[in-house]
């Protein structure tokens, strides 16, 4: 029976980071960092040149031998000591399995989008589950299914279903599928896998009886043992996590609590470590920071061996699990949508340089809701090239050995073992969910994310930074009010700005406009009126521009010159717009520091002020109430 984690038995590889003794390194870090305070010319060197991510870890300019983790040995090969490096010594034999899904209207339309991917790269079913979404299509009979899998040969493809918090339907589906065709079930691969977290951590129904839960596990498990020996029959889903804005060493904890749970649990009913890590998927999404994604997948191994001896069980065990990736959706926009493109590659590259098993590549237009042909083949083609063309799958762990991803592997392995251990300290992921610890944990990390994109400490392309103005309003997704941990998606936000700003154009026949009244020389306001250009095109306005704002007809102008030129030409200018307009919205690009000052511009008419720490969409908000909208 496995109960707690024995904390004799931790591995040596995330003790406390300490120097490695090498003077001439040691001096010439000294020289290079006093010639850069030098350069800096009193700048604080913490302030300009290391950056603090959102998991809490100090990335540093520059890595050196010094920063490897104290204990972790430089020959070490996959397959040995820490695991980090891999969880298995020989080369990778699945070389990165593509789970591109399919979302069509009907089970014919499925099943010729699948042949056409199958004949042009895809070499696996991703099978939606059987649900009442009126969005896409789903089985709901055994005939949708024989119809939607028609001319495909299973025996050559593996078949995976979507992750659901009960196979149960699904089980049932196949079972009559095979029953009608003859299909040798035992053959299969892919995944049955249900995770009995999922349905606590997205909507918050959590489970009346775990005993039961845990029952039912079991007893699945060693019914699949038999029926479909070669699929996975359990899953522990992490990309519900990524999804409602986790950070790394959140998605890593949650993640590790609950396999702990699994095995304990599990472990009490008669299902052994081996056989329920043989039979277990761990699906990711894969987010934006290409480093630290890349090092999440590097420390999962750690951590798993960690925990596997802890329990007293054999690490390498470990590497019996499938890990495979998604695409994390937090970070996908409407609008400008083919820069997506450009998130999916960094994001995927990271997965496969960190060893995933199978990575499901999000096509460009997915979030909103219809993909199509041409957006799946890029998708699909991107897999390809990075795989096959490129042959980043080839090596085991192609990153290890680099100072920064070592550093950051063990910094982020720390980070999580901590937060895993709080978990434990509730008594395991089951209570800290009931109580909703990890649901606040995220939340909190979600409403972090969402101001930095509000002040544009973050960029978004195309919705927070450098809008197009000529992209097509989007239609906008339905986000779950009723779950304990909603799905965040970074620029929804955004993009309800310029669904008002559209929805007030149609209205009165032309959009919100800002004229930027540009005072001085270009040198005076170019940097000021090229910012309150962006930032008011963010919000939808068409923006205008020149030197004699008195006489435009916009509905806000912004007022862009110096602080220097700002004392003598408010007080003038702000009277007289609103003198010529009373209802205009007079904004002044800056924010003086003097609340003396501050308060007269405000007495002048100065409505509000932009600037760099401003919060975008609730100015934005605020300014297209005021002409109509109502966000």
């Amino acid at each position: 029976m496995l109960r707690a984690v024995n904390e004799a038995n931790f591995m040596e590889a995330t003790t406390d980071s300490v120097p490695q003794n090498n003077d001439p390194l040691t001096a010439a870090l000294a020289r290079w960092r006093a010639q850069v305070e030098k350069d800096l010319k009193g700048a604080p060197f913490e302030k300009r040149l290391v950056t603090r991510t959102i998991e809490g870890i100090a990335l540093q300019p520059l890595y050196t031998q010094a920063d490897l983790p104290s204990g972790l040995d430089p020959e070490e090969r996959p397959g040995e000591s820490t695991l980090r490096r891999g969880l298995k010594a020989e080369a990778r034999s699945t070389v990165c399995r593509r789970l591109q899904a399919i979302k069509r209207s009907n089970a014919k339309s499925f099943n010729e989008a699948l042949l056409a991917a199958l004949m042009n790269g895809q070499d696996a079913v991703v099978m939606p589950l059987p649900t009442n979404d009126s969005v896409s299509w789903s089985p709901q009979t055994v005939t949708d299914l024989t119809e939607a899998l028609a001319g495909v040969d299973l025996s050559a493809v593996p078949l995976y279903f979507d992750v659901a918090d009960d196979a149960k339907v699904a089980v049932e589906l196949l079972t009559g599928y095979a029953d009608s065709t003859g299909l040798d079930l035992t053959q299969l691969k892919g995944s049955l896998a249900a995770d009995p977290f999922a349905g606590a951590i997205r909507s918050g129904a959590a489970a009346t009886s775990w005993s039961a839960v845990w029952d039912g596990q079991a007893k699945w498990l060693q019914s699949a043992q038999v029926t479909v020996p070669q699929m996975r029959a359990v899953a522990v889903d992490l990309s519900c996590w990524n999804d409602a804005g986790a950070n790394a060493a959140q998605e890593l904890a949650f993640g590790l609590s609950s396999v702990a749970e699994l095995l304990r649990n599990l472990g009490d009913r008669g299902v052994t470590a081996d056989a329920l890590l043989s039979q277990l998927l761990v699906r990711f999404a894969t987010g934006p920071q290409f480093f630290m994604e890349l090092a999440k997948f590097r420390a999962w191994r750690v951590l798993l061996a960690k925990l596997l001896v802890g329990l007293e069980l054999d690490p390498k065990l470990g590497g019996r699990i499938e890990v495979n990736a998604c695409s994390s959706k937090w970070n996908k926009t409407l609008l400008d949508k083919h820069v997506n493109m450009l998130r999916v590659t960094t994001e995927s590259l990271s997965a496969i340089l960190g060893g995933v098993d199978g990575l499901q590549i999000e096509p460009f237009d997915s979030v909103g809701g219809e993909t199509t042909a041409l957006s799946e083949r890029v998708a699909r083609n991107l897999h390809l090239l990075l795989v096959d063309e490129f042959g980043f799958a080839e090596p085991n762990d192609a990153a290890g050995g680099s100072w920064y991803v070592e550093s950051l592997t063990d910094e982020l392995a720390r980070k999580s073992w901590a937060i895993f251990r709080e978990v434990e300290g509730q008594g395991g992921m089951v209570k800290a969910l009931a109580v909703g610890w990890p649901q606040a944990q995220v939340t909190a990390t979600a409403a972090t994310r969402a101001q930095d994109f509000a002040i544009r400490r973050n960029g978004l392309l195309g919705s927070n930074l450098f809008p197009n103005p000529k992209d097509p309003t989007p239609r906008l997704d339905a986000s779950a009010t009723d779950a304990i941990l909603s799905p965040y998606r970074a620029a929804a936000a955004f993009e309800k700005l310029r669904v008002a700003a559209a929805d007030i154009a149609a209205k009165r026949g032309k959009p919100p406009t800002v004229y930027l009244a540009k005072i001085g020389s270009v040198k005076e306001h170019k940097a000021r009126a090229d910012f309150a250009a962006e930032f008011m095109a963010v919000g939808g306005f068409t923006v205008e521009g020149g030197p004699s704002p008195e006489t435009c007809d916009a509905d806000v102008v912004v007022i862009c010159s110096t602080d220097e030129n700002y004392g003598e030409l408010v007080p003038r200018l702000a009277p007289t717009l609103k003198q010529a307009k009373p209802d205009r919205v007079v904004i002044l690009a800056g924010l003086p520091r003097d609340p003396d000052v501050l308060q007269n511009f405000k007495n002048a008419g100065v409505d509000e002020f932009i600037h760099v720490r401003a919060n975008l969409p609730e100015i934005m908000t605020g300014l297209l109430n005021r002409l109509g909208a109502n966000l």
